[in-house]
């Protein structure tokens, strides 16, 4: 009898450690993403962008490009926009989280169509993921801003532009943005606002203003435009400004910005100057550009990361 019960505990135990053992071998596979704000000219037929994720499993199914049938990027509206997936890359960087460590896994990846001038707007945009299987994900990565722009302008020499950028909200981000332009037309330019590609972070044109010297990176708007107290959290009343610009001159000019949505940082954007030339009302549309190069994975954005967790 006791012989019985013993191989009865054994027989138990044994079954325990074997499902102990599958559990450990075939672990959840858990993705952080980071949402950031996407904010890019297309300037070639062959422009790509980089949805970067921080994953527990670099082998994982999910990641396995032959497993994949299609992936497209969607909003809360029921826009869905077709993606091509260029290639998967992963890093053996490891990130380490709740004392987790996950590793970074980069999506490089197209437009799945063409246009001369068509704007993607999304304030708040998913990835979907499509397996073989019929399995999906679904994976919030922020706002996402595309704009199909192939026009050439000819009126403006970009002579110099930087962004200003400071603490807020505790995050290093931009703050501001200098542009030096060249008028090269035979015509008077009269610049009236400054717009950023996207909804989260805005310029505020009550303060754009004609400035003359070159500011530092880490100067603030109060230093740049002497002015007191500027908040950053507050986006005042447009009023035109309406900066002049003669015919053969050029002008630097400076605006602060606003931080009006969910997304507290911005590091790569594109800009719209509005402008009146010849009595003709005009957009120069300048290319999306790294402003701050850092990642969108770091200590004072954890509490922004959205956490998910798919069986293997």
């Amino acid at each position: 009898m006791r012989l019985k019960i013993i191989g009865g505990v054994l027989s138990f135990l044994l079954i325990s450690l074997s499902i102990l053992l599958f559990i450990e071998d075939n672990p959840k596979t858990k993705i952080i993403v980071s949402p950031k704000i996407y904010s890019i000219v297309k300037s070639s037929d062959n422009e790509k962008f980089n949805i970067t994720l921080l994953v527990s499993n670099l082998d994982s199914y999910y990641f396995n490009q032959d497993y994949i049938s299609s992936i497209s990027l969607s909003s809360n509206n029921d826009e869905i926009i077709p993606l091509v997936l260029s290639e998967i890359k992963k890093s053996q960087e490891q990130y380490i989280y709740n004392d987790d460590v996950y590793y970074y896994m980069t999506l490089e990846l197209k437009l799945g169509f063409q246009s001369d001038d068509y704007l993607i707007s999304m304030t708040e945009a998913h990835l979907d993921i499509t397996y073989k299987n019929a399995f999906e994900i679904n994976l919030f990565v922020g706002e996402f801003n595309y704009y199909f722009y192939d026009e050439i302008n000819t009126d403006f020499s970009l002579n110099n532009l930087l962004s200003t950028h400071t603490l807020i909200n505790d995050i290093d981000t931009a703050s501001g943005l200098l542009l030096n332009l060249g008028n090269l037309t035979d015509y008077n330019i009269t610049i009236s606002k400054v717009e950023l590609g996207t909804s989260n972070v805005v310029a505020n044109n009550y303060y754009l203003s004609e400035i003359y010297s070159l500011p530092q990176i880490d100067e603030n708007p109060e230093e740049i435009l002497n002015i007191e107290n500027y908040n950053y959290n507050n986006h005042s009343d447009y009023l035109p400004n309406n900066i002049l610009l003669r015919k053969n001159n050029e002008i630097m000019i400076y605006v602060p910005f606003s931080y009006t949505g969910d997304i507290g940082y911005l590091y790569r954007f594109y800009v719209e100057v509005h402008y009146v030339v010849n009595n003709e009302e005009k957009v120069y549309i300048i290319d999306d550009f790294p402003y701050i190069n850092t990642t969108n994975y770091k200590e004072e954005l954890e509490s922004r990361y959205y956490f998910y967790e798919y069986d293997n």
